[in-house]
């Protein structure tokens, strides 16, 4: 548009100065035009003319940095958030904790309480506290004292039974009165357990076992009774009657009475 209009003003121009040149020319009987007469026919073909608007230029949208940069923000972020760490380090506090970055299209990130559950402690069950069972201390089995008097106990445990036979025969007696023959002083059934002065541990162990009230102590089981005898009756034979009163050897009434009146028996 601006090109047309600057063709229609040569035009106009052009037309004004022939006329000029017609009305000056020789033969004319009009005066001759002057310069300033020219001009002023300019000026009036010039308002004549339509007013020739001036190009506008529409404004092309700079497009912004920012814009172009959708992460120059979160740059920004990052390089206070470094520029405090170093601080923080001079100093020695801890160090700031950088948030989360993410564009405007981003999907939020759910919120620490979201992510990290709640935890409940598990009650632990309380195991009654049991009252400790007293374990009583076994009392060390001592030898057992002498015995007073002879006796004699029975337990019958086959009556039907008319003839006795001997399943067992344990005598324990006292080293010191021991016989170098102990089937001809006790009988042939017989089995000794000495014992010593001191009494050994296997020695009291042997008379724990088979319950020994005193010493001399006998215990005889044959197929109709169990006699448990002290004192001297546990010195007899009964070989010819194991269920009479026994004999006392000769060596065993010497060993027992030849001792001098008032002695100590162990």
């Amino acid at each position: 548009m601006a090109c047309v209009a600057g063709y229609f003003k040569i035009f106009a121009l052009a037309a004004l100065f022939a006329t000029a040149c017609i009305l000056g020319g020789p033969g004319s009987v009009h005066a001759q035009v002057s310069p300033e007469d020219i001009k002023k026919q300019f000026d009036e073909v010039r308002k004549k003319l339509p007013a020739t608007a001036t190009p506008t230029r529409t404004p092309v949208p700079v497009p912004s940095l920012a814009l172009e940069r959708p992460g120059l923000a979160e740059f920004e972020q990052e390089a206070t958030w470094f520029k405090k760490s170093i601080e923080n380090q001079k100093l020695g506090t801890p160090q700031p904790v950088l948030g989360h970055i993410r564009g405007k299209e981003g999907v939020p990130f759910p919120s620490p309480e979201a992510i990290v559950p709640t935890l409940t402690p598990t009650p632990v069950p309380q195991t009654p506290t049991s009252t400790p069972t007293v374990t009583p201390t076994p009392t060390p089995f001592q030898r057992p004292p002498a015995c007073e008097g002879a006796k004699t106990s029975k337990q019958e445990h086959h009556p039907a039974v008319k003839k006795e036979k001997v399943l067992y025969d344990l005598l324990f007696i006292s080293r010191d009165l021991l016989p170098s023959d102990p089937s001809e002083a006790f009988g042939s059934n017989v089995s000794v357990y000495p014992y010593d002065l001191p009494v050994t541990k296997g020695q009291l162990l042997q008379m724990e076992i088979y319950r020994v009230p005193c010493l001399p102590y006998r215990v005889r089981m044959t197929t109709k009774m169990r006699y448990m005898e002290t004192g001297n009756n546990a010195l007899r034979n009964y070989d010819k009657d194991p269920a009479g009163r026994g004999d006392l050897s000769k060596l065993m009434q010497q060993k027992l009475f030849g001792q001098q009146k008032g002695a100590k028996r162990r």
